[in-house]
């Protein structure tokens, strides 16, 4: 199936937040002599100055209560980190090699994005229809589920103009002439949605009960959006869903594993360019 679960585990994402807020504080105070000008928390002799703030965080986006939870979580972190140094943790055995083994790690990582930055990875449209043709059964779809055309609009009366070319011209011409209006807030062209996943229970129940290519009238949830849908097929549990529904998909499987052959490789090559020997039988 093709979709995907969040992964939640606070506490770990809590130490980890403090592992490396501490190791940025370390970094920004590495040789200062003197107070910073302009920094926003302070613990002992380090510094979240302003700088580091904005490098962390994207502060444009932050409401004031998650920065100032920010600047809490990064002083909690640095209160841990000294008092850990405090009582020799630093200089613990085990915590050097496990400190060696994510410095290496890290590294590693940033290789990675370096590799994958000045590589770039396409997909052919044939690469997408030979492995949806050879994999059609890991697409059969789970519950209802439709492919639509919607289109969004901040003024009733231009939805409804649009409604009404549609239905003459048909909702391709429509939607290309609508596409540049200022009333136009959104357009959804050729896509597949579970119904669960459709803009609202309004749309989803519209769906189930329109014939295909319908066009269908102008629709509202509040008083601030209206909306028009053009249904292209209506798919049920247990049916194989269209290219079009996973065409994305299919790109995102087909480009990782493009990611994965070419990293492979370039492992390769480290192999016969270092001294490498693995004794274990």
């Amino acid at each position: 199936m093709f979709w995907q679960k969040p992964l939640k585990n606070s506490l770990k994402s809590f130490f980890v937040f403090c592992f490396i807020s501490a190791a940025l504080a370390i970094l920004a105070s590495c040789g200062r002599t003197k107070t910073p000008i302009g920094y926003i928390a302070r613990v002992n002799d380090n510094y979240l100055t302003e700088e580091t703030f904005r490098q962390s965080v994207d502060s444009a986006h932050l409401t004031q209560q998650s920065q100032i939870e920010f600047a809490q979580n990064w002083t909690r972190g640095q209160l841990l980190f000294a008092e850990a140094e405090k009582q020799g943790i630093l200089k613990d055995e085990k915590f050097s090699a496990l400190a060696e083994q994510n410095r290496r790690e890290l590294a590693a990582s940033f290789l990675y994005a370096k590799l994958f930055k000045e590589k770039i990875f396409t997909c052919l449209p044939e690469e997408v229809t030979t492995y949806y043709n050879n994999h059609r059964t890991s697409f059969v779809l789970r519950e209802e589920g439709f492919i639509y055309d919607a289109v969004y609009f901040s003024s009733e009366s231009t939805a409804e103009k649009f409604r009404v070319l549609a239905q003459q011209s048909g909702w391709q011409k429509a939607a290309d002439e609508f596409s540049l209006s200022t009333d136009v807030t959104r357009i959804n062209r050729n896509i597949f949605r579970y119904n669960y996943q459709t803009n609202s229970a309004m749309q989803a129940r519209l769906l189930s009960v329109m014939s295909r290519d319908e066009i269908s009238l102008v629709f509202s949830d509040d008083t601030r959006t209206f909306w028009v849908v053009h249904i292209i097929a209506a798919l049920h549990e247990g049916d194989i869903a269209p290219i079009e529904a996973v065409s994305s998909t299919i790109e995102a499987r087909i480009i990782d594993g493009k990611k994965k052959d070419f990293l492979a490789g370039y492992i390769k090559q480290l192999y016969t360019s270092n001294k490498v020997e693995l004794t274990f039988q």
